[in-house]
């Protein structure tokens, strides 16, 4: 570890986004797994590393599982063609801007009206089918884990234990941070269960959303 007090108090907010991710991922919020080996990275502690490789394959498999889905699939293929669309109406509209500029060089077909129209409705209905598909991908995932949910359960638990042993290290960097700079400073951090190991709740917060309807609540630890 490292004895620097300013280089120590990085590692702990890395750390704290960390224990936050793997949190998110007992309730399947996801980040992206390159992320968070990026942030292990960032925190270069033989201990955290432990931890990852340890609960590495778990959170790969929660985190891309949903892209084998056939249904999922199939969507995720219809988006790309989507973008497709999308990236070539972007280019009709940087040459359009070009024949703007100097219209002595523009073909005449790219300040057609009906090319312009055409272009414009081929770019908000590939806009508004990409929103759509992303709702209706995030709906099967969330309908496929409510299903499923003893299938992942134990895979979750497996985070869990995952939260509390970074959470001891979380805190064995707080009590070091002190010793260093000579006086008491408590963390703050907030998950979303209320059982974790060796921290104390302050308070318990309700939040709500609204895709898909939930109501969940937030606790506020101390780290001391």
């Amino acid at each position: 570890m490292s004895t620097n007090g300013a280089e120590l108090y990085e590692k702990i907010k890395h750390l704290a986004k960390l224990v936050q991710i793997f949190d998110d991922f007992t309730m399947l919020r996801k980040t992206n797994p390159e992320k968070v080996e990026q942030i292990v990275k960032d925190i270069n502690d033989y201990a955290v590393s432990k931890v990852w490789s340890k609960y590495k394959k778990v959170i790969n498999h929660l985190a891309y599982y949903p892209i084998k889905m056939p249904n999922v699939r199939r969507l995720i293929n219809l988006k790309g063609i989507f973008r497709i669309f999308l990236l070539s109406t972007l280019i009709y509209y940087i040459l359009l801007l070009g024949c703007i500029l100097h219209p002595k060089v523009c073909p005449t077909i790219l300040s057609d009206a009906k090319v312009f129209f055409t272009a414009l409705s081929i770019s908000l209905a590939s806009g508004f089918s990409l929103i759509f598909l992303e709702f209706r991908i995030r709906h099967l995932v969330i309908l496929y884990e409510s299903e499923n949910r003893e299938f992942l359960q134990p895979q979750l638990d497996m985070l869990i234990k995952g939260v509390n042993e970074l959470l001891k290290v979380l805190t064995s960097y707080v009590r070091m941070y002190n010793k260093i700079t000579g006086y008491k400073k408590d963390f703050i951090i907030e998950l979303w269960r209320g059982d974790y190991k060796r921290l104390k709740i302050l308070k318990v917060k309700k939040l709500k959303r609204f895709f898909p309807p939930e109501s969940s609540n937030v606790y506020v630890y101390k780290i001391s």
